[in-house]
Parts: C-alpha cells; sequence; structure tokens
C-alpha cells in the first residue's frame, strides 16, 4: 500500500527505481513472479496484452478451430484482425506470429 491505495509490487518496485507509477509494468519472461527490476518495463495495456501467454485450447495464441481448418486471428487496437484460414494449426499460428511481431514488435509473445 501507498497513500492508502493498494499496487502491485511490479509497480511499486518501478516507482522505487525509477520515480514513476506506470499504470502497466510487463514482465518479460511472462513469470508474474519475477519483479526483478531487469525483468519489468513500462507497458501499455495492449503491450502487455500482446505479451500475454495463449490460454485457448490448442495452446497457440491467436489460433482457433473453425470445422476441419484452423482460423487465425490478432487482437489490435480494439479491433479483431481476421488472418485467414489455413489447413494447419502450425501455419495459422505462423501468420498470428507474423502479424504480432509486425504490430507489438518487442512486445509480441507468440
Amino acid at each position: 500500500m501507498l497513500d492508502g491505495a493498494t499496487y502491485r509490487a511490479n509497480r511499486l518496485a518501478w516507482l522505487y527505481t525509477y520515480g514513476s507509477l506506470p499504470q502497466f509494468v510487463d514482465h518479460e519472461d511472462n513469470n508474474p513472479w519475477n519483479d526483478r527490476i531487469e525483468n519489468l518495463r513500462e507497458a501499455s495495456r495492449q503491450q502487455n496484452r500482446a505479451n500475454s501467454v495463449s490460454s485457448n485450447i490448442l495452446g497457440l495464441k491467436g489460433v482457433y478451430r473453425h470445422g476441419n481448418k484452423f482460423k487465425a486471428r490478432i487482437n489490435y487496437e480494439g479491433k479483431l484482425i481476421y488472418l485467414g484460414l489455413f489447413a494447419t494449426k502450425e501455419e495459422a499460428s505462423a501468420a498470428y506470429k507474423a502479424a504480432a511481431t509486425h504490430l507489438f514488435g518487442e512486445f509480441a509473445n507468440e
């Protein structure tokens, strides 16, 4: 807590080290328990979400089953962008990875 408000430890570590309190702090290695300052970077909400890991049943971010094919899509600036329909989940994943790298740069997490 700081001045009666509760903050995440990573944000307080950032404040202590750099003197500012960003709205979002991203864990580069995706480990929410690793609050070493070398692992933290200031981020926007979109950048933080871009660096998240997949939680879908295929285990591939942005890839979904569509009948006997695989659909790839990515969320960018609140818009869902359709990347195509592919014969294999690997092809769909490659399309997602290419789009994520293009749109999110260093924050892209495939």
